[in-house]
């Protein structure tokens, strides 16, 4: 959540090697993998989501784990609540997949 917050108050990186670039403040592929907790899950899921840019994929990492249900549940939640934002979803190996709407 920390980082979310940087990235949105300091669009600008400027390094000797690389010079100066600028961040549009959209995000392509957003991936989710962090504390598996649901509070740190959800947390990452809600700093981060309204970033991904429209067509834009998110990634809940250990959506099916044998730990704990925290992505799970935080995926799930994001589906029913986002169900009109989201074109396409699936699971593969252990990941869920979501695509927003171009």
């Amino acid at each position: 959540t920390e980082a979310s917050g940087h990235y949105r108050n300091y669009p600008v990186v400027q390094t000797n090697a690389f010079g100066k670039t600028t961040y549009t403040g959209r995000i392509a592929i957003l991936h989710i993998d962090g504390n598996h907790s649901y509070v740190n899950a959800y947390a990452d899921i809600t700093s981060w989501s309204d970033m991904v840019a429209p067509g834009g994929w998110i990634i809940v990492d250990d959506y099916i784990w044998p730990y704990g249900d925290g992505p799970q549940r935080v995926g799930d939640e994001f589906l029913v609540a986002n169900y009109n934002r989201i074109s396409a979803t699936f699971v593969m190996g252990s990941a869920l997949f979501i695509q927003l709407i171009l």
